[in-house]
């Protein structure tokens, strides 16, 4: 599921959620003062949701993440010049913590 589809998702339910409430709190104290309530958190609720799909929408130029973009990806770039030396460590600790029980 992307993101643009569990905020919508998210926000239906929430928007659901607040009319349940809205509905129960009608029975208990009357239609004048659960209008208001009501009207205000479907609204807070869908202006935040809608919100939330614009911030994150795709960019045009972007395949989406992980799929490149705007600017050089990490192959384009050579490594630094102490990550042989890194990966090597890291690999023989990562060996020795595997047989050294915890």
């Amino acid at each position: 599921m992307s993101p643009r589809t569990a905020i919508t998702a998210i926000g239906g339910v929430a928007v659901a959620a607040e009319l349940g409430l809205g509905t129960l709190g009608f029975a208990a104290i009357g239609l004048e003062r659960i209008v208001l309530f009501l009207l205000a958190s479907a609204a807070a609720t869908a202006v935040m949701t809608l919100g939330m799909r614009r911030l994150l929408r795709p960019l045009p130029e972007s395949g989406g993440p992980g799929e490149g973009g705007p600017g050089s990806g990490p192959d384009d770039d050579p490594p630094p010049p102490w990550w042989p030396a890194f990966e090597a460590d890291f690999r023989r600790y990562a060996r020795d913590s595997q047989r050294t029980p915890v």
